[in-house]
Order: C-alpha cells, then sequence, then structure tokens
C-alpha cells in the first residue's frame, strides 16, 4: 500500500485513490490544508495497485519536444478572456467541435478549485484563466476513462502532476486522449486560498461570487486580481495583492513542487502550455503586451493537435533554449524557503492578514540584505552575513561575502 514517509514524494494527484477496487483510500487534508492520501487498512487487501498508478513511483519517463512555438488567438477577444494568448481556448474548442470533451480545473459555487467536465463550448470560460490554487483532479478520472471506452476524443489539462496522474490512473494509451500541462511555478494550499477568500470579504464587505487571477484590462504583463461581487468588479494589481505576493515568495507551496520531478523532459504531456516571459527579446514582433503563449509540443500527437488549430493563430517557430530563457519554472523547481513551515504554523494560530504581512515584511527586509544567485548567497551588510550563515547550517549552501 501507499506509504507517505516524506511529503516531498507525494503530489496530491490522486491517482492511488481512484484507481483503489475496494475505496480504502481517501485524500484528506493534513494541517496545512495539503491533500494526502489516507487507507483504511482494514479494508485494504493489499492488491498494490495504489503504488503501481503513482506517477512518482512509477516514472513515466522523458519527451523531447518535438517543436516549439511562440502563438497567440487571431480573435482578441479570445485573447482578451485568456491568462496568455489563447491557445487553451483553441485546443479544446476543436475538440469540443469534434465531439469531444474537455476537463480542467473550475471554481464550484463556493469558489473551490476543483477538475471538472464540459461537454459544450459555451462553457469554455469555466476553465479559462489561471487558478492559483491546487485543484482536486482525481475525482474526474473515471469520468475520463469512460469516455474514453466510449471512443470519445479527450482533452486533459492539469499541472504536470496532474497528468502523470491520470497516466498512472489509466495504466495504458489511447489514440483519443490528448494531454496539456502548464509551465507551473507550484501549488499553494487550499487553505491559504480560503483564509484569503474569507479575508477579501470581511476587508472589502463585499459577497465572492468569483475571481480572475490574470485580469488584463491594464495589460499581460500588468495583470490584476479581479475579485468580483456578482456584476461588480474590484481590481488589485498582482504586486498588490497579498495572496499573489505570498504565492510569488515561495513560502507557501506544497512541499513536492520544491522537488518537482515533472519538469523538463520529464514530463507526460502531449502539449505544454504558459506565458512566453522574455518574447520581447526573442521576437518582439510577437509582443503587444496582450498575451503570448509558449507551446512546446511534446509528442507528435501534440504536433498533430496544434497543427489542427494554426491557422485560428498568430504563431511563429522559436528555439527550445530560446522558449526558456526566461522562463526558468519550465526546467527545475521553485527554491525552498526555510521560512514554509513557519509560515503554516503561524497562520494556523493567528489571523491572515497578520501572518501575511508579517512574512512579507520579513521578506522585504531580508532582500535588503542578501541576494540569491544560482544557489550562492551574496551578502550586502551585516545582517545579510548573520543570514548567510544561518541559510548555510539550514540548507547547506554555499555563500559569498
Amino acid at each position: 500500500m501507499i506509504d507517505i514517509l516524506d511529503k516531498t514524494d507525494c503530489t496530491g494527484c490522486g491517482a492511488c485513490a481512484g484507481v483503489c477496487g475496494k475505496s480504502c483510500i481517501d485524500l484528506l487534508p493534513d494541517d496545512d490544508g495539503f491533500l494526502y492520501p489516507v487507507i483504511d487498512q482494514a479494508r485494504c487487501v493489499s492488491c498494490h495497485l495504489c503504488e503501481k498508478a503513482c506517477p512518482v513511483i512509477n516514472y513515466p519517463g522523458k519527451v523531447n519536444a518535438e517543436k516549439t512555438f511562440s502563438a497567440y488567438a487571431n480573435d482578441s477577444s479570445i485573447r482578451r478572456t485568456s491568462s496568455s494568448g489563447g491557445v487553451f481556448y483553441l485546443l479544446a474548442e476543436h475538440i469540443l467541435r469534434n465531439h469531444g470533451v474537455v476537463f480542467g480545473a473550475a471554481f464550484n459555487p463556493n469558489l473551490i478549485v476543483e477538475h471538472t467536465c464540459i461537454t459544450e463550448i459555451r462553457d469554455l470560460p469555466k476553465l479559462q484563466m489561471s487558478k492559483y490554487v491546487q485543484s482536486r483532479s482525481h475525482d474526474v478520472y473515471l469520468s475520463v476513462k469512460q469516455y474514453l471506452a466510449k471512443e470519445r476524443p479527450v482533452l486533459f489539462t492539469g499541472t504536470p502532476c496532474q497528468i502523470a496522474g491520470l497516466k498512472g490512473y489509466l495504466k495504458k494509451d489511447y489514440d483519443h486522449l490528448y494531454t496539456q500541462d502548464i509551465i507551473c511555478h507550484g501549488v499553494p494550499s487550499p487553505l491559504l486560498w480560503e483564509s484569503h477568500k474569507q479575508y477579501i470579504k470581511n476587508s472589502m464587505g463585499i459577497t465572492l461570487t468569483n475571481v480572475e487571477f490574470r485580469n488584463k484590462t491594464k495589460g499581460w504583463r500588468n495583470y490584476d486580481i479581479n475579485y468580483i461581487d456578482r456584476q461588480k468588479s474590484h481590481l488589485i494589481s498582482h504586486d498588490d495583492d497579498d495572496y499573489m505576493k505570498i504565492y510569488f515568495s515561495k513560502i507557501c507551496l506544497r512541499p513536492s513542487c520544491y522537488r518537482c520531478a515533472f519538469k523538463g523532459e520529464n514530463r507526460a504531456s502531449d502539449l505544454t502550455l504558459g506565458d512566453f516571459w522574455g518574447v520581447e527579446k526573442v521576437m518582439p514582433e510577437m509582443d503587444d503586451n496582450k498575451g503570448t503563449s509558449i507551446v512546446f509540443c511534446n509528442t507528435e500527437k501534440g504536433m498533430d493537435l496544434f497543427s489542427e488549430i494554426s491557422d485560428k493563430l498568430t504563431c511563429k517557430e522559436v528555439s527550445y533554449e530560446e522558449a526558456v530563457a526566461s522562463n526558468p519554472m519550465a526546467l527545475k523547481s521553485v527554491s525552498e524557503s526555510f521560512r514554509k513551515d513557519r509560515f503554516y504554523r503561524i497562520l494556523k494560530k493567528r489571523s491572515y492578514q497578520k501572518t501575511v504581512h508579517r512574512f512579507l515584511k520579513q521578506q522585504a527586509r531580508m532582500k535588503k540584505s542578501v541576494a540569491l544567485k544560482n544557489d550562492y548567497i551574496i551578502v550586502k551588510n551585516e545582517k545579510g552575513a548573520l543570514f548567510a550563515v544561518l541559510w548555510k547550517i539550514v540548507h547547506r549552501h554555499k555563500y559569498l561575502a
């Protein structure tokens, strides 16, 4: 049976729970709100199906990107309502027009992120836009398998570990299954998101009915978080939003995200999509600050699907090296913050606002003292020297005075 000795070895994909024939595995939140498998040992028959489905135990193998493209939708309305260039919308639309189904992350009525299935183009907006919280995906694995058994085309989208989890659950490839993952920074805890939602409701005095994490009214790079109260928008710059600042501070992510096994060539997906940050340096003619996607066609199947929508795109081929130059998260995990465990420990004792503001202030002070570059700590002042010594003890980093 699955036995999680080190939490960095579990992505929460839920393949183990989905494949269990005795339904004796459930994914339950730990103290930090991250989902982990809990086994009813009285009902377990030691069939080991859970271990065979686990993508961390059974590595999915490597892929080499067939081709890489810079792309955006020709339809400005699609592009405007997409996080980057609108490529996902066109892929999903193609599948749906061919009697297929699309699975992806969506907000439920309580603004909890979970994977869902759509069969109509009019429902595509539910799956558009980034959701910066871990989605519960394993509940739909059986549905994916049932649609595949009916030989309907399926597009399954998610984080790299969720794609690997689905593949581990299915245990076989299907000609009409298409998988698309993302360039992933990592996933914060659903507990953190719940705390932030409550903070927004209380501080703004609104009834939160929807959230757009990537509202591009002011541009692709200058995106806002749009907190929606029925039909009324409340825009906050991503540079000023507490949740986004904590997210990018690296102290709130799932333990496995700091050692992601599915970066670079270690992907199970047919296609990888992301923001083409740095496009202005590589091909400025593809940059108008309205959103440009980077597309990695990892398999021949992925290349074929992308070709089906190419007439609806403005796209240019780009080298793999140029594509990843300003997109390091495509290749490596974020560095782990030694403050992560303390952050969640304090969050459970104090208010969300006090905890977040305390850690953001600490981070600002540290940035004045030290800088990190290629795993070296560059000391700026005496406080930085002390911090460097402590960091070396904790992380065994090298440091430069």
